[in-house]
């Protein structure tokens, strides 16, 4: 079934109609599709619910390629990478593979279902020594508060679940932890959680990979620029676009296309003007 649909969309891609298929071919998959199923991520495995979980069936890699690629690139032997809303695990298992040698993943997920579902891609793997998972959200307090709940992700707000709620600034007291990398999947609560981490961005100066969602506070870029840190466009093939704050907000609000023919939020990569 993953191959006949692989397949359809492929054949689609190249007419030029996947944008036209798309709408209706999500709906029919979610039908045909099992509940539970697995797929690899390097030389991990990984159990999805393809259901939910299109992108993550399909192909990560045709929705998100320049962060794989430019993830791929920066995170390295020994590092230790924050994966700030992880979802399954997509992200913390290919950082998992490239810290090898010393390093950490520390993975954060408030959605309880999907935090059920990381700790067994953890378990799965065998990496429960080397990656770290925290049923927590980050934010710029600790306490508790209501998590709205999404399809891969969510948001604080009045619904469904209470949640624990942490900074980053006190997580990373707690593990005595030295981060390298962050990426942050927050549903338009970045500049909170970023607020709460700022003993680490002053005194560590971690690189960032932000997805940057359209309900953003675009404040966080001036509090990023205020701590010396250059902020850039990440392009599909995982290169840095330098266009200035502006036009990156502006691209941000826009969004992007996907070569399904959706539109994705844009992400931004973040480094200290002085780091080497």
């Amino acid at each position: 079934m993953k191959v006949l649909l692989r397949g359809i969309i492929k054949a689609l891609g190249k007419a030029g109609l996947i944008h036209i298929f798309f709408p209706v071919g999500t709906k029919i998959a979610k039908v045909l599709l099992p509940k539970e199923g697995m797929i690899s991520v390097g030389k991990y495995k990984m159990l999805i619910e393809p259901r939910k979980d299109l992108g993550l069936y399909f192909g990560y890699e045709g929705v998100e390629p320049g962060v794989i690629s430019l993830l791929q690139k920066l995170v390295k032997a020994g590092d230790v990478f924050i994966d700030v809303g992880a979802y399954k695990g997509y992200y913390s298992l290919m950082a998992s593979e490239l810290v090898e040698g010393g390093g950490k993943v520390i993975a954060f997920e408030p959605e309880q279902r999907a935090f059920q579902v990381l700790v067994k891609n953890i378990e799965l793997n065998e990496l429960s020594n080397n990656i770290i998972a925290m049923n927590v959200a980050l934010s710029d307090f600790d306490g508790e508060s209501y998590f709205v709940e999404s399809s891969m992700g969510g948001h604080f707000g009045s619904g469904s679940q209470t949640v624990k709620v942490r900074t980053i600034d006190s997580v990373v007291n707690q593990l005595n932890a030295t981060p390298s990398m962050a990426k942050l999947d927050v549903e338009g609560a970045e500049f909170s959680v970023l607020k709460g981490g700022l003993n680490v961005l002053t005194h560590y100066h971690p690189k960032l990979l932000i997805e940057v969602h359209t309900t953003a506070d675009f404040k966080l870029f001036d509090f990023l620029i205020s701590l010396g840190y250059n902020i850039s466009l990440v392009d599909d093939e995982g290169e840095l676009l330098f266009l200035g704050v502006e036009e990156i907000k502006r691209k941000c609000i826009e969004r992007r296309s996907t070569k399904y023919g959706t539109r994705m939020n844009q992400h931004v990569y973040c480094e200290k003007c002085d780091a080497k």
